[in-house]
């Protein structure tokens, strides 16, 4: 091969190098586009994927809060309930006692008016006459009492009837955590007891002052209920067969006190303390 055959060949390898080169450029570049443009489109799908997934998240979270107010609904509707059950209880429950007080107390006086003035006293027939009428203000005056209240509230209101009825001074003592955590129908309870004392010492102590108390110690409730009357001893009252009748109010208060598994005390002090104690009434 001579000179000039050589030069030609050269000339033709080094064509086909730039033609090689520019190929594999022209290749690269095109790999390199397709390659952005398939990760555009997987971005863009990444990027629907999680606005989709975002979506179903939304839902979630939305299904998730109209179950937990569909929930709450339930249980407000179930409480609402069981709360007017348990305001009709009481209410039935205020209604006997109602009834067995205007038994026990203001026909026994109207009777004792009738007889006395068939004897022809007339202070006594006035005496009774009067205490009739103010056991039937009070009972008047706790039928207005709100059982929707708190505790305080209405035995407030209960003892500014009783002070209103029967010209005799009140105090509340009151300092208990537990009182205001018991159920309602043991609060009642409490209530209930509270106006058989009050309507005893009216009708049977000659007391001035009434004084009650409402602590916690530990995990016991202490209720006590005291007045500056004449005073009683309980043996004696609940032995006496024609006492029964008169005293009734303190067996019922001995019975309210058991259902709530607590004890009752009567201290003869110069007056009478009625001392009552419920153990682990929260229990």
């Amino acid at each position: 091969m001579n000179h000039a055959q050589r030069k030609t060949s050269i000339f033709q390898i080094e064509y086909i190098l730039i033609l090689i080169a520019v190929l594999n450029f022209t290749l690269t570049e095109v790999l390199k586009k397709r390659t952005l443009q398939n990760i555009d489109s997987l971005e863009l799908t990444l990027a629907k994927q999680r606005e989709l997934l975002l979506g179903y998240d939304y839902l979630l979270y939305f299904s998730v809060i109209l179950l937990v107010i569909a929930l709450a609904v339930i249980i407000y509707k179930i409480l609402a309930q069981k709360n007017e059950l348990e305001l009709a209880r009481a209410i039935n429950e205020e209604q006997k006692r109602l009834s067995r007080n205007l038994h026990d107390t203001v026909a026994q006086d109207l009777a004792a008016v009738k007889a006395y003035l068939q004897k022809g006293d007339k202070e006594k027939s006035e005496f009774y006459a009067d205490r009739a009428l103010d056991e039937i203000r009070y009972v008047i005056d706790s039928l207005h009492i709100n059982l929707e209240e708190s505790f305080e509230n209405i035995l407030g209101e209960m003892l500014q009837a009783f002070e209103n009825n029967y010209e005799i001074n009140t105090e509340l003592l009151s300092a208990s955590e537990i009182i205001t955590k018991l159920p309602s129908e043991h609060k009642i309870e409490i209530l209930h007891i509270i106006q058989e004392a009050l309507s005893n010492i009216a009708r049977h102590a000659d007391a001035q002052n009434v004084t009650i108390k409402i602590a916690d110690v530990a995990t016991t409730l202490h209720l006590s209920i005291s007045d500056d009357g004449k005073g009683f001893a309980i043996e004696e009252v609940l032995e006496k067969n024609d006492n029964k009748r008169k005293h009734w109010g303190l067996r019922n208060i001995q019975d309210r006190v058991s259902e709530l598994g607590g004890s009752v005390d009567f201290i003869h002090n110069g007056g009478t303390t009625i001392a009552i104690q419920i153990k682990n009434p929260l229990s």
